[in-house]
């Protein structure tokens, strides 16, 4: 069933995501580690359609996850995926139905090969005005970054909100790009 998410995203520094771990008290939650594999085909065709192929596996379940970027929020589908192992190629064909209509809605070629690899530790604490999800994820070569995600039910209120969050932690808008565009430009940027 697809999901509707409202998000908002920013980039932080080491201090600043240090600064909002403490104040959270972040230390005391437990623990969301994530490892993360996307997909293609040859052409792009799920960039070019603003979208993303991710396996997901993490502490206690896998999922096959296929987002569709909108301008307000993005859409969501997810399905269980049984397979623990890391899978360098998938067959449109044999994903779940959902995912396969859309990516035949999306003209995808039938073969998908593993892009990217990445690995995240999660925190997530629900705050009166929302889903606070602090991230800090290793990319290929020892690169970290770290992001703040907010998720919220309302755009318009949870817009403020998220101002509200990183004024009271002085810390400028940072575009936060989806991981697997900043896991390629990375990989560019050091090959």
């Amino acid at each position: 069933m697809p999901e509707i998410e409202i998000e908002f995203k920013n980039m932080l520094n080491k201090k600043e995501y240090e600064a909002i771990y403490k104040y959270y008290n972040l230390d005391k939650l437990g623990t969301i580690k994530n490892s993360n594999y996307y997909y293609e085909d040859s052409r792009q065709s799920l960039k070019n359609n603003n979208a993303a192929l991710r396996i997901r596996h993490t502490n206690n379940k896998s999922e096959i996850t296929l987002k569709i970027k909108g301008a307000r929020s993005n859409i969501e589908i997810n399905e269980v995926w049984e397979n623990k192992e890391l899978v360098a190629s998938l067959k449109v064909a044999s994903l779940p139905r959902l995912i396969k209509e859309k990516l035949l809605a999306f003209n995808v070629d039938e073969d998908l090969v593993l892009i990217q690899q990445i690995k995240t530790i999660r925190k997530e604490k629900e705050i009166p005005e929302g889903l606070l999800v602090m991230d800090k994820t290793y990319f290929l070569k020892e690169l970290v970054d770290y992001e703040l995600e907010f998720e919220v039910a309302d755009y318009e209120q949870g817009k403020i909100d998220f101002e509200k969050i990183l004024e009271k932690f002085s810390i400028a808008s940072k575009e936060a790009k989806p991981k697997i565009a900043r896991a390629i430009n990375y990989s560019n940027e050091v090959s």
